[in-house]
């Protein structure tokens, strides 16, 4: 049953049960309601709208907080005169009387809209101060502990996608691939522990293999603002155990009147060629009072990069006359020529009926094409015979087998989303719901190779000893890695995959005025449906048959284009037209050598239904806000993959199932201790399902290298579960800027991590990795951060500014077993140490930022029986510049410098002079220009 008809047949009646009841008490309430409503909208001179500005009635001690349009309403007040207060760190405060009927609106009385009575805060700030003010006002004002990032601040980074964008923010380091941010780690979490939304809408993943979003498919200039917490409130989701990100696209009513806005440019990139990047918005707003608007914007950016990569396999041998030694048995020299495109787009459509209705369509969509050829150059210590006197580091092997690749792969992800939705606030309560339909699609439409392999079978020594991330092979000195004339045609292989994950949601939140321990309180209750539907689908063809072979002479398959790795002489490339041509002839005849049973049991499919339900008070006294609540989600999953029987050759089905309920109670204490020194505390609960062929009854042949691989799934695999406290303190300095601290504490339950043990499979040495539940972990940090626009400095030097935050994690987990002789690890992706530091100066139209960010190495996969050979990422740093001129307030130039520093990736088994993997990428230089109509 799909989760479109599971809805309709078993989630729909209870909702419209819950509903009716609810919907017949707002509108009764509507009929006797006695008081009335403060509502308007706070812009800059531009027209733009301030979000998280502080709206006060000060008889009365009544606060609110703009939206993300800039927008408040303040409902439950007795008829009177008042003074409302609006206060936004950056600006002057502003005052204005207003005066309230019984029963009525004043923003109808007295139109404060756009162009109401509230006065019009008026200053104006730099790009980078401006989207500072932006980020710190919505800050200082959440329930809960968040940063945002404003796109002001996006623009003005050098980062081309959200990942790179979001690892500016305290405490968020990313994972990276081929030098691009793709996934984020929030506070030394797994990248699974962070779910990512847009617009409050769940964001479906494309890859299938995990339940991380790649957040390298969506381009950062498309976005109005990112929003992380790393408190969850009752009415957010709770599988969020490091923090929620929120990505929020930009809305016509964020401006008044007509907007265009527009940036192109282009790049050198030191490892590759030019880039190109460009973007364009255009919004408005119509009608006779400007009661509908509509935006569109779009996002292209393609970037041609030739990257180098080294990669070594270490294992451990039995040494020649006795004891063991650790030992390489497989080199990989890649040599990248990638494409990678971006094209996006967002749409909203809105309609404002009436100034208490409002509704509205919002569409986005995502794709990211990555288009790689690349030459690999191979030597397969293994195959050899490990000779007398090898150390830990270095070592000679006799006959060792010799091979070259060639690949042609193509990957494509697609996220698309569509939300539809509504607000009405009827008197002092506000009902707002949504329907949204989802896809996250991956494919690999090419993942085409050629393999050859040398009849030389040379003895071969290695050096790690001088220096780990180039050390020295023999093989270089004596060119038989080079003699393409002595290879011959070993096998060519076609593998495609399809992973679509499809998602619906549906929920609708009430929102109204109470008391509570006598004090005014905000009720909030919600319902809300999510149904995935996770599918993976995936062909392997391998031919070794002779009369598949090239029938040219190799050589000709060779350019006269050097092929280099850090100085490693690897002969010629392979010409792509040629050898393409060659795997697109033969690719008929060979994917008749479908590969059993790997075609088969790849495959997998996944139904997840979550219901979910909440109820909250926040509860305001004179200093301080107290947010209660409690969560409900009820999760239920069914998973199938194909089985193969290899003596009947009939294929079957193997199913698994699982339900539970979770309750997430939660309670988070905002203080006021001055107007600028606001003290948090939470005491939270979240979650996090395991990646959906984690729960899959199957077991499959990863074959991605000459070393095999097998993924096991684990049906009876459980969430992880946390109880999370949280402690900061943020000091908000005039005119702008912060200064905070805190404390965070996660106890973990259940913990999920992959275990790597070595065995056999189907008669061949194999790496098997399963899932497993570790009974308890912890995660254990602290982080500081300061910004501040220098204003006591004299003269010259006012006009800089200072960005910081350093974040530090100590989390680990218990097995409750003993491998290797540990029962104890570190968590996979958690960096001690992960810290930020940006400069800026800002002044006369001119903004020059430098940025540095670094996190210290982390955990990338145990290996069970023996911890030197776990893998660890080697921590990165990188040091980017981005400056900007303001010609005037239409057309500005800017330039953008990536890696600076010139920083290379890597990753090491146990000690960091067993490298396993090197990889560089270089810096990349960008010019271009934006417009602003």
């Amino acid at each position: 049953m799909s989760s479109l008809s599971r809805f309709r047949k078993k989630i729909l009646p209870v909702m419209i049960r819950t509903a009716v009841p609810a919907m017949a008490l707002l509108f009764a309430a509507e009929t006797f309601a006695q008081t009335g409503v403060v509502a308007g909208r706070v812009e800059d001179r531009a027209g733009s709208a301030l979000p998280g500005a502080q709206i006060t009635i000060q008889e009365l001690n009544v606060r609110g907080v703009t939206n993300t349009q800039g927008e408040f309403t303040l409902g439950s007040l007795p008829a009177g005169t008042y003074t409302v207060v609006i206060d936004y760190l950056g600006y002057e405060s502003t005052t204005q009387s207003i005066t309230v009927a019984d029963g009525q609106r004043a923003n109808v009385s007295l139109a404060l809209r756009p162009a109401g009575v509230i006065e019009e805060i008026i200053v104006r700030a730099s790009p980078i101060v401006d989207s500072q003010a932006r980020a710190l006002n919505q800050q200082r004002m959440a329930d809960n502990v968040s940063n945002v990032i404003s796109s002001d601040a996006i623009g003005r980074f050098p980062d081309s996608n959200i990942a790179e964008a979001l690892q500016r923010a305290p405490g968020v380091g990313i994972q990276r691939d081929q030098g691009e941010g793709r996934y984020i780690n929030v506070r030394g979490a797994p990248a699974e522990f962070s779910a990512v939304a847009i617009n409050g809408v769940s964001m479906p993943a494309p890859d299938p293999f995990t339940r991380a979003v790649d957040l390298d498919t969506i381009p950062s200039d498309i976005v109005s603002q990112i929003e992380v917490s790393k408190t969850l409130r009752p009415d957010q989701d709770a599988d969020s155990i490091a923090g929620a990100v929120n990505i929020v696209t930009r809305s016509p009513f964020d401006s008044r009147g007509p907007q265009l806005r527009g940036s192109a440019g282009m790049s050198d990139n030191e490892y590759g060629k030019n880039d190109t990047r460009g973007s364009l918005q255009a919004s408005n707003l119509f009608g006779s009072e400007q009661q509908f608007g509509a935006l569109v914007s779009l996002s292209y950016s393609k970037t041609r990069r030739q990257v180098d990569n080294v990669e070594n396999v270490w294992d451990v041998l039995n040494r020649p006359g006795g004891g063991e030694v650790l030992s390489l048995i497989e080199t990989l020299f890649k040599d990248y020529d990638t494409r990678r495109e971006r094209m996006a787009a967002t749409t909203s459509l809105e309609w404002r009926p009436t100034d208490t209705d409002s509704y509205y369509l919002r569409g986005s969509w995502a794709r990211f094409t990555d288009d790689e050829f690349r030459n690999r150059s191979d030597i397969l210590w293994e195959d050899g015979t490990l000779q007398p006197g090898a150390t830990n580091l270095n070592g000679t092997f006799n006959a060792v087998r010799l091979q070259k690749q060639f690949r042609h792969r193509v990957q494509q992800n697609n996220i698309t989303s569509w939300t539809l939705g509504g607000e009405n606030e009827l008197s002092n309560y506000t009902l707002d719901y949504s329907a949204s339909v989802s896809r996250a699609k991956q494919t690999y439409p090419n993942r085409d190779e050629l393999l050859l392999r040398s009849s030389l079978r040379p003895n071969v020594s290695y050096d790690f000893s001088q220096d780990a991330n180039n050390p020295a092979y023999s093989v270089f000195a004596t060119g038989e890695l080079t003699r393409v004339d002595r290879m011959s045609f070993r096998e060519n292989t076609f593998r495609s995959n399809t992973g679509v994950e499809d998602e619906i949601s549906v929920q609708a939140n009430v929102e109204m005025p109470g008391m509570l321990f006598s004090q005014p309180t905000t009720y909030q209750w919600g319902i809300k449906f999510r149904g995935r539907e996770k599918t993976h689908d995936e062909e392997r063809y391998r031919d070794r048959r002779a009369a598949s072979a090239p029938t040219q002479n190799l050589l000709t398959f060779l350019t006269d284009t050097p092929s280099f790795n850090y100085g490693y002489d690897l002969g010629f490339k392979m010409d792509p037209a040629l050898v393409t041509a060659y795997l697109d002839g033969i690719k008929a005849s060979s994917i008749t050598q479908r590969r059993i049973p790997q075609s088969i049991t790849a495959d997998y499919s996944v139904d997840e239904d979550i219901s979910s339900a909440y109820g909250s008070a926040r509860v305001e006294y004179d200093r301080a806000e107290l947010l209660l609540g409690l969560r409900m989600e009820r999760t239920e999953q069914n998973s199938s993959s194909p089985s193969f029987n290899e003596v009947t050759g009939a294929i079957g089905e193997r199913t698994a199932g699982n339900s539970y309920t979770e309750f997430f109670p939660g309670a988070t204490l905002r203080y006021s201790f001055s107007e600028n020194l606001i003290g948090r505390a939470a005491i939270t609960r979240s979650i996090s399902r395991p990646n959906f062929p984690q729960i899959v009854p199957r077991l499959v042949e990863n074959d991605s290298s000459t070393i095999v691989r097998v993924a096991a799934g684990n049906p009876d695999l459980n969430p992880t579960l946390t109880n999370n406290v949280d402690l900061m303190l943020e000091y908000y300095i005039e005119p702008l800027g912060l200064i905070s601290g805190g404390l965070f504490y996660k106890d973990l339950a259940d913990y999920r991590y992959e275990l790597t043990l070595s065995g056999t499979f189907e008669g061949e040495n194999a790496l098997i990795t399963r899932p497993e539940n570790a009974p308890d972990g912890r995660i254990l940090g602290a982080e500081v951060s300061w910004q501040q626009q220098l204003t006591m400095l004299p003269g010259f030097w006012s006009d800089f500014g200072v960005f910081a935050n350093y974040t530090y994690t100590d989390a680990h987990m218990n097995l409750g077993r003993t491998y290797g002789g540990r029962s104890r690890f570190d968590l996979p992706g958690q960096s001690e140490h992960t810290y930020n530091l940006s400069a800026f100066y800002e002044a006369d139209g001119l903004s020059v930022r430098l940025s540095y960010t670094d996190r210290s190495d982390y955990l990338n996969e145990i290996n069970a029986d023996d911890g030197r050979l776990d893998l660890y990422w080697e921590g990165r740093s990188q040091l980017d510049l981005t400056a900007s001129y303001a010609i005037n307030d239409t057309y500005e130039v800017f330039f953008e410098g990536k890696n600076l520093s010139d920083t290379a990736g890597a990753r090491y088994y146990g000690d960091r002079q067993r490298t396993y993997e090197y990889e560089k990428f270089g810096s990349l230089y960008f010019l271009g220009a934006r417009v602003n109509f």
